[in-house]
This record gives C-alpha cells, structure tokens and sequence, in this order.
C-alpha cells in the first residue's frame, strides 16, 4: 500500500514558515530600535500601528513569494527518489539560496521604507507624524507600503523562478 502522506512533505512546508518567522523576528527587532513600535502596543498611536501592520503585511507578501519555488523543488528531488536524507539536504540547499534571495529583496524593501519615512514631503518627517498620531499620514505610508511589498514580491518571485529545479517527467 503507497502512502498518502508521508513526513517529507513537510519539508516545503515548514522550511517558508520558518524563513518568514526569522524575517519577522529581525524586522520586529529593527522596528523597536528605530522606535516604530513600541511596546505594550496599546501605548502606540493608531497611526504608528497601521503602518507598522503594513509593513508586516509587505514582509509576508514577500516572503511567500518562496512557497511556490519550494515547492517545485521538493517535487523535483522526490521525483528523483534518492531518498530521504538527499532529498532534506538538497531542500535545504534550495531553501538556503531562496531565503538568502528573499532577505535581500527585504533588505532593499526595507531601506526604501525607512528612507521614505526620513524624507516623505511635508512640514516633518513622516515618522515624527506618525508618531504624533498623523492618521492621514499613516494611511498614506500604508498605501506606499504595501504598493512597494507587491513590486518586490514580484521582483523576488521572477528571480526565484530562474533559480527553480524543473524536470519535465515523460509519460
């Protein structure tokens, strides 16, 4: 009897998660450093959290753009039926280049976001309105956000695409 599911298929599924948990983990860092966000969070102004939710939203969008590429290179290893310790090593490998590719993408996301909050047109800086509770400000940086997020995790899909195992299996 074959199996239906079997443990290694976790393995596409749990490398992404764990990739999106570590940039999460970095950027929620860097955000209390460059004090966006503050903790408890309901002593931060309506403003500051919806841009900081969005940007958090941009970094998963982006960070999803490696679910697919892992994917196919999971199908494609197990197609080759090496077995098991093969097939973990050279998701792995895959996951290793794809979560380095992502987190470049998200690091020049990133700056550009930070750089926009220093130099956003207007009598101050956008940081200093969202933290003085600017809601216009802050719907405004969302909409930037998210609209860069969308660029960058198409930007980051295209060059994963490229670096994809595919084998075109005749029948």
């Amino acid at each position: 009897m074959k199996n239906v599911l079997s443990v290694d298929v976790l393995l596409p599924i749990l490398f992404p998660v764990i990739g999106a948990f570590i940039i999460l983990w970095l950027c929620y860092w860097l955000f209390k450093k460059q004090k966006l966000l503050l903790v408890p969070y309901g002593g931060m102004e309506w403003s500051q959290l919806l841009f900081v939710g969005s940007v958090f939203l941009g970094l998963l969008f982006i960070c999803s753009s490696f679910v697919e590429p892992m994917f196919q290179t999971y199908k494609t290893l197990k197609g080759q039926q090496q077995g098991f310790r093969t097939l973990f090593s050279g998701c792995f490998e895959k996951f290793s280049e794809f979560f380095l590719i992502c987190l470049v993408v998200i690091t020049i996301y990133l700056v550009i976001i930070l750089l926009l909050l220093k130099l956003f047109p207007g009598q101050k800086a956008a940081q200093k309105e969202l933290q003085q509770g600017n809601l216009s400000v802050a719907i405004m940086m969302t909409a930037i956000a998210i609209g860069f997020s969308l660029v960058f995790k198409e930007m980051s899909n295209q060059i994963l695409q490229s670096m994809t195992p595919y084998v075109i299996n005749f029948r």
